[in-house]
């Protein structure tokens, strides 16, 4: 009988990256009104009269035929500006908001959009006063950038996952810097652990599970008054082809969301209010597609923990609850097309899920209850086989959840709190063919976590 021994030992996970510094030119031009009509003043060909008044102060401007003044003014604006007596030209009539400091009315940040780096982001509102002398940037108070005019964006590379930074832009004119506009960004956690499993005489180990201990996974909580999720870009393909597989973790704290119906944990509907066109799951595990309903005989235990399945078989589905199939029906379809998928409720506010969500997972194949068991417990690579989104709701910050897959069907959160109510979950992996292991999209604490 062949032996094998599995080390334990600690990886201190970490991340260390070089700064650097990409800039975006963009140079936007301010329009100029002109208006050449001036309230208290009058203008002489040759000879220029300017009667001003203001304090009890009056005064007269004459000029000869070899000084024309030429006034650029603006209605309804103050008499500033000067007057040139060695060109013979004068401004008066400038828009007022010019003479003041620089304002940036929008900076953004991103909020784990990047795996290794921060995008920082400002505009310019031609109506403000203007940006002429370049903007410098800082972090946590520390000055880490300045540019020139027409700059709007800078890349932070040297962050740490899982540490939100805040990030101020400040703009500087001919009459100083001005306002600062301010936004927080960040990185989520994104460590790997790789091994390998062999016996004591170097012979490769197949299908063995690695999990990590602990894990820093988060959840999201509904409160069953208009919390939701919506994923504006999901492709209306994987449902109407009528081949897939959707599983999440619920936890129900109330079954009945709004005004007395149950909540919708997940969601999507057509243009069209018939039933003909919608799909929905409810807080009491049902299943509607095409006027068709499959419930099951003994819904989800309110304020516990469960997994629930929902395989479309080319129009049959099967319901799995923890794992047993708990129903199957035929006759599903869906034409759910035009709105977005929503988490948490209906598309129009309405059913609102009282509760906490995890781990929602959606794949254009046909899960086998063994699938459904191997990877329930865990959570799976974002490159799988036939994994279409997956959302872990473990950033634990900011006002977005990312599908770990390249589609990227992010979603973003209204309402709904983040919270470290989880589910029996963890990090692991499979041993391949020749033993080793790779373990990725691991959050960890940012002063680095021992597993």
């Amino acid at each position: 009988m062949s032996r094998f021994f599995i080390a334990t030992y600690n990886t201190f996970v970490n991340l260390v990256s070089k700064p650097e510094i990409i800039m975006k030119n963009t140079f936007r031009s301010i329009p100029l009104f002109l208006v050449g009509i001036l309230f208290s003043q009058t203008i002489e060909i040759g000879n220029t009269t300017l009667n001003t008044g203001g304090s009890g102060v009056t005064g007269t401007l004459t000029t000869n035929e070899t000084y024309r003044f030429q006034h650029t003014v603006s209605i309804g604006e103050p008499i500033v500006g000067t007057i040139d007596y060695g060109s013979g030209s004068s401004t008066l009539g400038q828009f007022s908001y010019y003479n003041q400091r620089a304002n940036l009315p929008t900076v953004t940040a991103s909020e784990g959009d990047y795996p290794d780096q921060v995008k920082v982001e400002w505009s310019v509102d031609i109506l403000q006063p203007p940006i002429q002398n370049g903007v410098k940037i800082f972090r946590n108070g520390e000055l880490k950038a300045q540019f020139g005019f027409g700059v709007i964006e800078w890349v932070d590379e040297n962050v740490f996952p899982g540490e939100v930074y805040l990030y101020e832009v400040q703009a500087q004119n001919r009459y100083g810097w001005g306002i600062v506009g301010e936004a927080d960004g960040f990185v989520n956690p994104n460590g790997r652990i790789t091994g390998k499993i062999q016996t004591s005489h170097q012979t490769p180990v197949y299908g063995v599970e690695v999990a990590l201990d602990p894990y820093f996974g988060k959840t999201l909580e509904f409160d069953g008054d208009g919390d939701f999720i919506e994923v504006p870009d999901f492709p209306d393909d994987v449902f109407t082809d009528n081949t897939y597989t959707i599983e999440f973790w619920m936890n129900v704290q109330n079954y009945e969301g709004y005004a007395g119906h149950h909540g919708f944990p997940i969601s999507k509907w057509h243009t069209s209010s018939s039933d003909d066109n919608t799909f929905y799951i409810t807080t009491y595990g049902t299943f509607h597609s095409k006027g068709t309903s499959t419930g099951i005989s003994e819904p989800p235990m309110q304020n516990e923990w469960h997994h629930l399945s929902y395989v479309m078989n080319n129009g049959t589905l099967s319901i799995y609850l923890d794992s047993l199939k708990v129903a199957e029906e035929s006759g599903h379809y869906s034409n759910a097309t035009e709105h977005s998928l929503r988490m948490g409720n209906h598309y129009n506010g309405y059913y609102n899920f009282d509760g906490h969500l995890d781990e929602i997972r959606i794949w254009n194949t046909v899960r086998d209850s063994a699938q459904i068991v191997d990877n329930m417990h865990r959570v799976v690579d974002g490159d799988s086989d036939g994994l279409v989104a997956e959302w872990r709701f473990d950033e634990g910050i900011g006002s977005k959840v990312f599908d770990i897959t390249d589609a990227s069907h992010d979603g973003h959160i209204t309402g709904a709190m983040w919270s470290d109510e989880n589910p029996d979950i963890h990090n692991s992996a499979f041993t391949d063919m020749n033993g080793n292991y790779s373990i990725r999209g691991i959050y960890y604490e940012p002063a680095g976590t021992e597993f």
